[in-house]
């Protein structure tokens, strides 16, 4: 039996293809992971569509209002599009058209037209008028400067958008 010494070129050569070849693989996850995860958020309001079509859907949402202050009701009663980022409270107010009872009122937002959060409430009673979100900033910090975009879903059916801007 003749032994050969090894060849530690081919032996650094296979060891770097090899490197090469986990980091490619590692990447290609990474990348499947961070798509994964931008597709849990954008489907986390129950596969709401990038493009409303609101082509003979019902309207459940007359329409969105942004405020800094609602009255007992839920109703806003301080309206306006621009905040400051030191308001304490940003609320995003959708006037309702008769909901049943357990129709889920979603909303995702975006700033600078980048995702940045969503969220949903059930609607308690029958013929409810009005549904709020809000917004308000951690103790310490501000609301951050921007350009925001509101879209509105019933139980996954866009109904309608609004935008607000933060100077």
């Amino acid at each position: 039996m003749k032994i050969t010494p090894f060849n530690n070129q081919r032996g650094f050569v296979h060891i770097l293809i090899l490197l090469i070849v986990i980091a490619g693989v590692a990447g290609l996850g990474f990348f499947a992971y961070q798509k994964a995860q931008e597709s849990k958020q954008a489907n986390s309001t129950s596969n709401l569509p990038g493009t409303p079509n609101t082509a003979n859907l019902p309207s459940v949402v007359k329409a969105v209002e942004f405020s800094t202050k609602v009255d007992s009701i839920g109703k806003a009663t301080a309206s306006t599009a621009v905040f400051t980022p030191t308001d304490g409270k940003i609320n995003v107010v959708s006037t309702l058209q008769n909901p049943k009872k357990s129709t889920k009122i979603e909303f995702v937002r975006y700033r600078d037209d980048k995702f940045i959060d969503n969220g949903s409430l059930t609607i308690a009673k029958d013929g409810a008028q009005y549904a709020s979100f809000d917004f308000t900033p951690k103790p310490g910090k501000q609301h951050p400067a921007g350009s925001y975009k509101v879209k509105i879903y019933a139980d996954g059916k866009y109904q309608t958008s609004g935008t607000y801007s933060i100077k």
